[in-house]
């Protein structure tokens, strides 16, 4: 989920915007991924990353139950990926990337591995 909606549960202020209790708000997922304030070069890849705080699986109760394991699946895959065929790269242009509320558009990307 790119936005994660919330009720707001004591008056307060966030980023200059005055947050009061009882209204809805949306957690946007993608852009708290990539804050630099959290985030040291939050557009770069690191699979070490120390500590890594991202949302993408949720926080406090409504972190995902499988996320710990999809956290160590992932490093596994890229790791054997990495280590089998040392390159991975685009085969093609990579397509603009479209986003909404709703998500990111899915599509199709070719990849070249190579020794």
């Amino acid at each position: 989920a790119r936005a994660l909606p919330r009720k707001v549960t004591v008056d307060h202020e966030r980023a200059g915007q005055q947050l009061r209790k009882g209204q809805n708000a949306y957690l946007c997922v993608a852009a708290a991924n990539h804050d630099p304030a959290l985030f040291r070069e939050p557009g770069a890849i690191d699979l070490e990353r120390d500590p890594n705080p991202h949302l993408g699986f949720g926080w406090g109760l409504h972190y995902c139950l499988g996320g710990t394991l999809a956290r160590i699946e992932t490093r596994i895959a890229i790791r054997r990926l990495l280590e089998r065929y040392g390159t991975i790269e685009p085969a093609i242009p990579v397509p603009r990337v479209r986003a909404s509320s709703m998500g990111f558009g899915r599509r199709p990307l070719a990849a070249r591995l190579s020794r």
